[in-house]
C-alpha cells in the first residue's frame, strides 16, 4: 500500500504566503478591482461565518489576482520562483521524502509558481492548484474545495487514507478525512487532534 501525503503549499512547504507576498511587492492591492474585491471578501470573513459565501467572494478574489500575475514579466515571475525557493521547509520536504511515496501538494496558491519552486525538492509529487493560465470559471482551491479537487482529481488513489500537512485549520474538510494531520510550522510538525474539531 502506497503512504499518501495531501499537503498544503503557504506557510507549510514554504514559509511565506506566496501570492499575498506577490500582490504586496507588486503593490497590486492599487488594482481598482482588487482592492473592491479584497474589501468585500474580508467583510464576508469578519461578519459572515458561511464559508460558501466566504469561497464564493474568494473565487473572483482569486480570478482578479491570478489574471494581475499572468501578466508579470517573465524574468520577474523567475526571480519570484528563486526568492520563495529560499523559502522552503526543508524539515518537512524531508519528512515527505522519507516517508511518503506518493505527495499531493493542493494549495490556494498558483500551479506553475508551485511546480517550479518545489521541482527537485521532492521524489515525487503532483499539483492540485489554481493556474493562471485556465482562469475561466475559476473555482478556487480553497476548502471544501480541496477535497472535491482532489477527488477528482486521484479518485481512489486516496480511498485507502492519507495523512494531512497544512499551517491552517481552514483545512478541515481534509484534515477530517485524513488518517492522520499535521500543523506545520517555521519550526514544528504538530499532530492534530482531530477529536476536537468541528465537521465542516
Amino acid at each position: 500500500m502506497q503512504n499518501i501525503a495531501v499537503v498544503d503549499f503557504d506557510r507549510t512547504i514554504l514559509d511565506v504566503d506566496s501570492l499575498k507576498y506577490i500582490l504586496i511587492k507588486e503593490k497590486f492591492y492599487l488594482d481598482p478591482m482588487l482592492f473592491a474585491l479584497g474589501v468585500l471578501l474580508f467583510w464576508s470573513i469578519a461578519f459572515n461565518r458561511k464559508r460558501q459565501k466566504q469561497l464564493f467572494v474568494r473565487n473572483f478574489f482569486k480570478k482578479r489576482l491570478l489574471l494581475l500575475i499572468d501578466r508579470l514579466d517573465k524574468r520577474k515571475f523567475d526571480k519570484y520562483v528563486e526568492y520563495f525557493k529560499n523559502h522552503l521547509n526543508h524539515d518537512l520536504l524531508r519528512i515527505l521524502n522519507e516517508n511518503y511515496s506518493k505527495i499531493f501538494i493542493v494549495s490556494a496558491s498558483e500551479a506553475t509558481l508551485i511546480e517550479n519552486v518545489v521541482a527537485g525538492q521532492l521524489n515525487s509529487f503532483t499539483v492540485i492548484a489554481n493556474n493562471m493560465k485556465h482562469l475561466e470559471n475559476l473555482e478556487t482551491c480553497w476548502g471544501i474545495n480541496k477535497v472535491k479537487f482532489l477527488q477528482h482529481k486521484v479518485g481512489g488513489e486516496i480511498s485507502f487514507g492519507f495523512d494531512v500537512f497544512t499551517d491552517s485549520l481552514d483545512d478541515r474538510p481534509l484534515i477530517m478525512m485524513s488518517n492522520h494531520a499535521f500543523l506545520v510550522n517555521k519550526i514544528e510538525v504538530q499532530e492534530i487532534d482531530k477529536s476536537t474539531l468541528k465537521c465542516f
